[in-house]
């Protein structure tokens, strides 16, 4: 289980900013059924594989403390014996429902990012270097002028025209499934493009 930040680009003639932030973050939610659809093939078998080494060479050449890299070498050399539809045929046998195919099915939502939020939460006040358990929206507002010259570089982004940014797919205990590299540039890209909104920090979990 996993927390982390989500800044929500609130225009300024937004009232209702709770409102708002529902409305932005309900796309995302895990709890959003959606109609049956084809949801792994080979092909997606093949992109895991190649995103499951990328992500374990970067954790080695970071030398990352919280790894073991001997395991993470071990585990990169498993994925490069392994095809796109042996991978594919091992994740097949997870899943209940298949079409006349035989490909698998879920009505699980394929945009989902979260299954709980709060405005604030764990990071109540960070964005403005403050320290409060109150949640208040606005002990977690700031202009995106301020969160560039404070420093201030969240997890994922969601833009007012509902586009969800991110450094990466966030896994369990905070592993990033994939990974983004240049995430902190676009970020303040991001913020630069949007200097007519305010930044509300959202603690989200999955």
């Amino acid at each position: 289980m996993t927390h982390f930040t989500v800044a929500i680009l609130v225009p300024q003639f937004v009232a209702d900013i709770p409102a708002f932030i529902e409305r932005q973050m309900h796309r995302f939610s895990e709890h959003l059924d959606v109609p049956p659809y084809v949801c792994y093939s080979p092909q997606e078998a093949g992109v895991e594989i190649a995103d499951s080494i990328h992500r374990l060479e970067l954790i080695i050449s970071r030398k990352e403390p919280h790894y073991d890299l001997d395991k993470c070498r071990q585990e990169i050399e498993e994925l490069r014996r392994t095809t796109p539809e042996e991978r594919y045929r091992d994740r097949l046998k997870h899943h209940e429902r298949y079409n006349d195919q035989g490909e698998p099915l879920s009505t699980y939502n394929p945009d989902s990012k979260w299954d709980w939020y709060v405005i604030g939460g764990r990071w109540d006040g960070w964005i403005n270097d403050i320290e409060t358990g109150a949640e208040r929206v606005e002990d977690n507002t700031a202009t995106t002028r301020q969160a560039i010259e404070r420093g201030k570089i969240p997890h994922a982004i969601v833009t007012p025209d509902g586009a969800w940014h991110e450094r990466g797919r966030m896994g369990w205990w905070a592993i990033l499934l994939t990974e983004n590299e240049n995430w902190d540039d676009q970020a303040r890209a991001i913020f630069q493009c949007h200097s007519d909104c305010r930044v509300v920090i959202v603690d989200a979990h999955i």
